[in-house]
């Protein structure tokens, strides 16, 4: 039985300015939500990848930078990840807020263009999972308040 409320898994892992996980890292992540774990959060590569759902929980392979220096746009774009989340330590709603790096290392919230090309980036690498990723003004969503996301 759990002891506690939520548990969070945060992985370094992956391979520098690559845009998708390895193998290892998704089978990885697929262990630890079998194991128990509600969310699935990795670092390392400077980039952003994809976004996952298994049985019903998130994983995201890798959040990217966020006050870092940076050397490509890739490694400049990154997102916010806010998630709401039940007593049952189940996902009801997702926002994804697209970010941007400035050559200081300051990371600023984007709107308009800079922000759709965020998002589109994020849901390219995300693959057969960007189906439920829904566009909300500057924003991706996952609303999964009816709990169809298994």
């Amino acid at each position: 039985s759990k002891k506690t409320d939520l548990q969070i898994v945060a992985f370094h892992w992956g391979i520098e300015y690559e845009d998708y996980p390895t193998g290892k890292q998704k089978e990885l992540a697929v262990a630890a939500i079998d194991a128990g774990a509600d969310l699935v959060i990795g670092h390392h590569p400077h980039v952003t990848q994809g976004i996952a759902l298994y049985k019903g929980r998130m994983i995201l392979y890798s959040l990217g930078n966020f006050v870092f220096d940076r050397y490509k746009t890739k490694t400049a774009q990154t997102f916010i990840f806010r998630m709401n989340i039940d007593y049952k330590g189940e996902f009801t709603f997702v926002r994804i807020i697209p970010v941007f790096i400035s050559s200081s290392g300051q990371p600023a919230v984007m709107t308009g263009g800079e922000a759709k090309t965020i998002l589109a980036r994020v849901k390219q690498i995300s693959g057969k999972y960007s189906k439920y990723l829904t566009t909300d003004k500057d924003t991706l969503v996952i609303d999964n308040s009816d709990k169809k996301i298994k």
